[in-house]
């Protein structure tokens, strides 16, 4: 399958493509807020019934304001989050990290840095190959309340049954965001496997790839992946980015094998739940 939209003479530059990672993050947290705020240096997300999920109750747009220093910004989201009945648990910046005038006052917070690549797909698409007929693409919009379940489980095998609680009930709330879409495949009326992506712009920003993790060239995942570049190729993207966490072994298969390269890297700044190993 071509993807004509890959391609052109103008490569985006590495800033324009971080940005448009960090756009997709808030696009895809803001539905799930009971709270929002902004402050000077932030714009504060919160969803308190869900304390596991760190995108949850976080820190969006975080940035250094004239005449403020970083432990002033720190203070009032600390503050905020406190009135909410909460704690920040994320700092998401606006660049692709904060400089080091940040570090103290983060490290005293108990704040972690953890570094992610971002990835780009610039030339076609791997080509398609006919899909068994075992397996069948659905939209997940159709199907949110066996797509919750599904999310759950998966979640439940890497994170335990709390989080994957919380953390499904937060990705249901993506399809309030405007431009998302996921893909489900189902094989005998079971999902096994999900792909989503993001429009941003002229961009498509790939979210979560859920499936067998140890079967990451397996059928499954070769079908729901050639869904995948049909959906983008009908939405006509210029270019299509991912940015895995760290611990997504499947979403950094999936760039793999679609041969996308990296342009550059971007810095979440998380620390633990309070009472979150009880």
């Amino acid at each position: 399958m071509e993807l004509p939209v890959i391609g052109g003479r103008h490569r985006p530059t590495a800033e324009a493509l971080i940005r448009a990672v960090r756009k997709a993050q808030l696009d895809l947290w803001r539905p799930a807020a009971e709270r929002e705020e902004s402050i000077d240096g932030a714009l504060l997300l919160a969803r308190p019934t869900c304390r596991r999920e760190p995108w949850a109750n976080a820190a969006f747009e975080v940035h250094q304001p004239a005449g403020r220093d970083a432990g002033a910004v720190l203070d009032e989201i600390d503050a905020t989050f406190l009135a909410w009945g909460g704690s920040c648990r994320l700092l998401a910046p606006t660049e692709e990290r904060l400089d080091d005038s940040w570090t103290p006052a983060i490290a005293a917070r108990r704040y972690v840095a953890v570094e992610r690549r971002v990835f780009l797909l610039e030339h076609e698409a791997p080509a398609a190959r006919e899909q068994p007929a075992e397996f069948q693409a659905i939209p997940a919009r159709a199907l949110l309340e066996h797509y919750q379940r599904f999310v759950e489980r998966d979640e439940a095998r890497r994170s335990g049954a709390h989080e994957a609680r919380e953390t499904a009930a937060c990705e249901v709330t993506h399809f309030d965001a405007d431009g998302y879409e996921a893909i489900v495949l189902r094989r005998a009326g079971e999902i096994i496997a999900s792909v989503a992506v993001q429009t941003v712009g002229e961009f498509g920003v790939l979210g979560p790839v859920r499936g067998p993790e140890n079967e990451a060239s397996a059928r499954p995942i070769e079908a729901i992946l050639w869904h995948l570049m049909d959906l983008c190729r009908r939405c006509q993207f210029r270019r299509v980015i991912a940015s895995p966490r760290p611990a997504d072994r499947l979403g950094q298969s999936v760039c793999a094998r679609l041969g996308m390269g990296e342009v550059g890297r971007i810095v979440e700044y998380v620390r633990p739940a309070e009472g979150a190993s009880e």
